[in-house]
């Protein structure tokens, strides 16, 4: 019967010791050495004050990152070189147009220089060609006066106005012209004669 109690006793002495071994457990742990303390609720306090500082601390830092605002002279500055940057960018826009005109401007000029010139070298072939028809009608000519009579000749080719009568003589040869020339009144002749000589000297020379 004693035994029974002292059993009872026992087992109840091992509670309780268990007991106090779970709450020293609580209260701190040993890991490495170092006890780890259930945190009191001033550590709680105190962490959370330490939080709130570190806190202001990163927010001052952000507000010091953040320029201050723009004064009014830096604002007008930003402004004229905005405004400047639009008049430039117009003006671009402008000079563009410009060129753009100018390049259709001159294509339609090179255009018309083309034309003028293909113009100018179709007129030149119709000039030689009336050129070479006319001399050709106008040696016809001067082979009919040349088988005339040099008096008959000279009295038809005196009443012809000058401008015909010169390039008549011109294409005449020289024994024909010198007969009608002596069949005409004197002072015709010298005057066809005159008029011949200087002919010449302005006409460049064939070649």
């Amino acid at each position: 019967m004693l035994s029974v109690r002292l059993l009872h006793v026992t087992i109840v002495a091992a509670a309780l010791l268990l007991v106090v071994r779970l709450g020293d457990v609580w209260v701190g742990l040993q890991v490495n050495g170092v006890a780890l303390a259930a945190p009191s609720e001033t550590d709680a306090e105190a962490a959370e004050a330490d939080n709130e500082e570190a806190d202001e601390d990163i927010a001052a830092e952000d507000s010091e990152s953040i320029p201050d605002e723009f004064t009014f002279e830096e604002l007008q500055v930003l402004q004229d070189l905005a405004n400047r940057r639009e008049a430039l960018e117009e003006r671009e826009r402008e000079l563009n147009l410009r060129e753009g005109l100018l390049n259709v401007a001159e294509q339609r000029i090179e255009t018309k220089i083309a034309n003028m010139e293909d113009l100018r070298s179709e007129i030149q072939g119709l000039l030689r060609d009336y050129d070479e028809q006319e001399q050709a009608e106008l040696r016809s000519v001067v082979k009919i006066y040349e088988t005339m009579k040099p008096k008959d000749a000279a009295r038809i080719l005196e009443a012809l106005e000058i401008t015909v009568l010169l390039p008549i003589m011109e294409l005449m040869k020289e024994r024909s012209s010198a007969s009608v020339l002596a069949a005409m009144d004197a002072v015709t002749a010298r005057t066809i004669t005159t008029e011949l000589a200087r002919r010449k000297e302005i006409d460049p020379p064939n070649g």
